[in-house]
Parts: structure tokens; sequence; C-alpha cells
């Protein structure tokens, strides 16, 4: 099977998932797919060169890494209540390592007085701290390894996931099992010249580097070649939804600059336009007369005069014979605009109106009878 329809696969064929575990990622993590699987990002890395002393770990600080000798190790209980517990001592306290799986090979291999690497969670029962199914290899063959020089990749998930073991360590086998099932199949949309301009990796070395980085350089080019991706094709879909917009969507043709705008210019200004404010009213006034939709962001600081520009542009739609609406993320600022354009509106023939959540029933049928036969001019709503 080729790569591409393997990345289309459940969650469920990954090697360790299964259908349980593929139901739990699809509920909580919106992951149903192979390629969702890699499109799942760590969202920090832990710098497997650093070590923590026992007698400093605390439930709050998630993920550590510990290096001391073994003091004891019991086998206890039986069936599904049996358990494996090592004590690891570094010199600076003792922490209680503990297993439910794996156990009789575990504990053929540990030796006591051996010096252990362990990595792993810290989670608190009755008062005693315990590092659950940690990680855990001998100090001469994780320097051989070169595990120190790695970082450790952390996931964002949720309770559910980790009451059911599906953690940074899970993420991590299951991201490197569907890279080495589909390695060298990953196709680059990215056109080569785009990527050598901007001396982006290729996607499938983000992929790797994103998730089993074997440096910091090597995880900041992997999340700023996978941003760019995001970028690129946000805006390659904005240009092309407004380049359709422009062949096939006519719009208005507001021509006429007429009594109420150039009333309120010449009377009712009550400062002086900034240059930024004329060039930006001059070119909402192309937009407007040209008969395509306008679609335009008009960003400034507070109180740099945004809500002037708006209703110079509403009161060249009045005199075009429209009416206009302006929209307010929160009542609050619905109210505010509402009460800014009455006064700057004290004076001219030009009737505003606030409709939100709290205009009552029998108000809000007269408000919307006015506003279908045209007595109201600017509405502001929420």
């Amino acid at each position: 099977m080729d790569a591409h329809r393997l990345l289309q696969q459940s969650t469920e064929f990954i090697k360790g998932v299964g259908a349980a575990r593929a139901n739990l990622l699809s509920r909580e993590l919106d992951v149903h797919t192979w390629e969702d699987v890699l499109y799942h990002f760590p969202s920090r890395y832990i710098d497997r060169r650093k070590f923590q002393n026992i007698s400093e770990v605390h439930v709050q600080l998630g993920m550590v890494q510990l290096c001391g000798r073994l003091r004891d190790v019991v086998h206890s209980g039986s069936g599904r209540d049996q358990r494996l517990t090592a004590w690891l001592n570094d010199g600076t306290g003792e922490i209680a390592l503990v297993w439910f799986q794996g156990i009789d090979r575990l504990f053929s291999l540990l030796k006591l007085g051996q010096e252990y690497v362990v990595f792993g969670r810290p989670v608190a029962f009755r008062d005693e701290l315990s590092l659950p199914h940690p990680e855990i290899t001998t100090r001469d063959r994780f320097l051989e390894q070169g595990a120190g020089l790695s970082l450790y990749p952390v996931y964002p998930g949720t309770e559910k996931l980790r009451k059911n073991r599906l953690e940074s360590r899970f993420f991590s086998q299951t991201t490197r099992f569907v890279l080495e099932k589909t390695q060298g199949g990953i196709q680059d949309f990215l056109p080569a010249d785009i990527r050598t301009q901007h001396r982006l990796l290729d996607r499938e070395a983000a992929l790797w580097g994103i998730h089993h980085p074997q440096s910091e350089r090597e995880a900041y080019e992997s999340r700023h070649r996978l941003k760019f991706d995001e970028l690129f094709y946000l805006q390659f879909g904005l240009l092309h939804n407004k380049i359709k917009r422009q062949s096939g969507s006519r719009g208005h043709r507001f021509g006429l600059v007429g009594e109420m705008l150039n009333t309120f210019y010449a009377d009712h200004l009550p400062f002086s336009l900034t240059e930024a404010q004329k060039r930006v009213i001059k070119e909402i006034r192309a937009d407007m007369g040209s008969g395509r939709q306008m679609n335009r962001l008009l960003q400034g600081d507070v109180g740099s005069g945004k809500t002037m520009v708006a209703l110079m542009a509403m009161l060249l739609a009045l005199d075009n014979g429209f009416q206009s609406c302006l929209m307010a993320p929160t009542e609050v600022l619905a109210v505010q605009h509402f009460q800014s354009l009455s006064d700057l509106l004290t004076n001219m023939p030009v009737r505003v109106a606030l409709l939100t959540g709290n205009v009552r029933t029998k108000e809000r049928r007269a408000l919307l009878s006015d506003l279908q036969e045209g007595k109201i001019h600017i509405l502001v709503g929420t």
C-alpha cells in the first residue's frame, strides 16, 4: 500500500493502538487517521541531557529524569494485583519505581546496586511519590545510545488519555511507527523553488524533526516549515476566494458622494482627519464605487479613529440609498458604538438604532418593522 493510502487509514491499524484506543483518540483529540497522528504536534520538549535530584521531585514538575542506584526490588501480589516495585536512590533522596505490566522480564533484568537512568511522570499516592511505568536503562547504555543528547517531545492531552496511558511516550512511538511505514512516500505540496527560496525543510523531514528532533536547531527548523505551510495555505485560500469573489460576484456600486457624507465632513466632523484616515477613506470609496464586493481589514490602535472611518463609509452607503449595520463582538461595545455614533450624528437627519439580545420583544418588533421600511439608516448590534 502506498504512503498516501496508509496515511488515510484509521489509527486502529497503528501498532499498539487497536479499536479501543483509536476510539479514545477520536473522541478526545479528533485524531482519526495516521495523518492526524502526524499532525498532533508536541507542545514542548524536555532536554534529556538534564537530570533532577530526587529530593527536588514533585508532581507539578511533569516529566522528570533521574539517575541513581537501585536499593531494593520487590515483586508482590498475584494475577491482576501483582506489581513490581524498585527503590531508586541518588544520594539526595529515594523514590519508588512501580510497574504493573512486563513484571517477569523486568524482575530478571533489574540488578541491585546498578546505576540506572529513569524517565517518567511522578504521581502522589498516600502522600508518597512514585514513578509508575518509567522508562529505565542502565547509565552506561544511556550514554552509549546518545539519549542524553536528544530532546523528548511532550504532547498535549487530556485526563482520560493520561488515565489510559496515552501520553507522550505513546505518541512518540506511534509517530515513529507511521513515519517508518510511510518513509520516502510523504508528498510535499510546496514547489521546490519556494522551499529553496525560503530555506525550508521538505515536508517529510519536517515531520520527522518535529516529533523526533536530534537538536534544538532541527526542532526549530521543523516548526518553521510546518508553520509556513499553515500560513501559506491560509493565504493561498484567501487569495483564491478573493479572485473568485471579484470575478464571479458583483456588488452594488456606490458611485455618488452626496449630501450626507459632504455635510458631515464639512460641518460635523469633530476633528481633522489624519493622513492615514484620509488615505484609507479614499481607498474604501474606490472599492465601494467599483461594483465589486469589498472585503477589507482596517487595523489600528485603540483610539486611532477606526470608527470614524466606518461612519464615513456608512454615510457614503446612505448617500446611495442603502442602510448600514455595524456589528460589535460584545453588547457593551455595541452600546458604546451606538452612543458615539448617535452623538456624532445628533444634528443630522440620520437615524441610528441599537439591536442586542436584551431588546424586548415588543421593541424588537417595532425596530425590525422600521428597519424593513427604511426608517433606520444605521443599525448597531452584536
